[in-house]
């Protein structure tokens, strides 16, 4: 979690992980003020996972601040306006959007009668790498094109890989 003045300017940062909130510091803001909070996650309870992420935000302004990384990840993001009341405990009540897709393949060869027993595929994306940036919640991808590999189990006619997460831009095309 991270806090914005109302100008735009760093005021604090929070680590929480879920289930465990009580073990981070209060976090203590001026009442009648408002801030800006930013909160993202990676939808992981590996701590180094999100270490990966990171970044100082400390020295940044909401205008200025982002977030990198990798296309494989599960990136969520909240963002929210809030006057701090200063007499009672405010809740953000933050629900994550998720900006990344997770898709599942299946091949379906009931229609010609075969046993599906190995399929081999990948997905490749255009991006290995996307940059958030928190102020108007702008994606852009760069880096290298990334091969996924889809790993399929079968059943008879039909296949199901494990479903992935694509960093792939809305309305855009995976094939």
């Amino acid at each position: 979690l991270i806090v914005y003045t109302n100008t735009g300017e760093f005021k604090a940062e929070r680590t929480y992980q879920r289930g465990k909130e009580a073990a981070t510091a209060v976090l203590k803001l001026d009442g009648g003020v408002e801030y800006t909070c930013v909160a993202y996650s990676v939808n992981t309870a590996n701590k180094a996972d999100l270490d990966q992420v990171g970044g100082s935000f400390s020295t940044s302004t909401l205008a200025n601040s982002t977030i990198q990384v990798n296309n494989d990840v599960d990136l969520l993001f909240f963002k929210k306006n809030i006057t701090i009341s200063g007499e009672a405990t405010d809740h953000l009540g933050i629900l994550f959007e998720h900006l990344f897709n997770q898709i599942t393949t299946v091949v379906d060869g009931t229609a010609t009668g075969y046993t599906l027993d190995a399929i081999t595929a990948n997905l490749t994306t255009a991006a290995g790498i996307a940059t958030l940036k928190f102020s108007d919640k702008t994606i852009v991808r760069s880096g290298a094109v990334k091969n996924t590999p889809l790993t399929f189990s079968t059943s008879g006619s039909i296949a199901t890989a494990t479903p992935i997460v694509v960093n792939a831009a809305s309305g855009g095309s995976l094939l």
